[in-house]
């Protein structure tokens, strides 16, 4: 899976952009990795799992529901343990960077089924 066009656009804009003094590529995975995070506020009930490949960088968004007390309570929001990773070749080897945080589950709109 893709994912959305703005978070496209600013996956583009870290990876192929013009940046004063230049980045790394530590620092350009990292800004990928960050704006991957931003692309995604809220996680689909049925959870994430995309993957993609742009300007020497692999990357990965994964999601898991992370279990709370809460879990039975109709009003509170569940939440899902969020890992973005992206990997890269540099002249010694695969590196990587992997960032994880908590989001909401999506709530379901007018008219869809709850689940």
């Amino acid at each position: 899976l893709r994912v959305n066009l703005a978070a496209e656009i600013a996956i583009n804009e870290v990876l192929l952009g013009d940046v004063p003094g230049g980045l790394g590529q530590q620092e350009r995975a990292m800004l990928l990795a960050e704006s991957l995070l931003a692309a995604h506020e809220v996680v689909p009930a049925q959870g994430l799992n995309e993957s993609d490949q742009a300007a020497g960088f692999g990357w990965q968004v994964q999601s898991r529901p992370y279990p709370t007390p809460a879990d039975g309570t109709p009003q509170a929001p569940r939440l899902h343990e969020l890992l973005v990773s992206v990997h890269w070749l540099d002249g010694s080897g695969e590196r990587s960077f992997a960032l994880t945080t908590l989001r909401p589950e999506r709530r379901p709109q007018p008219g869809e089924a709850a689940r």
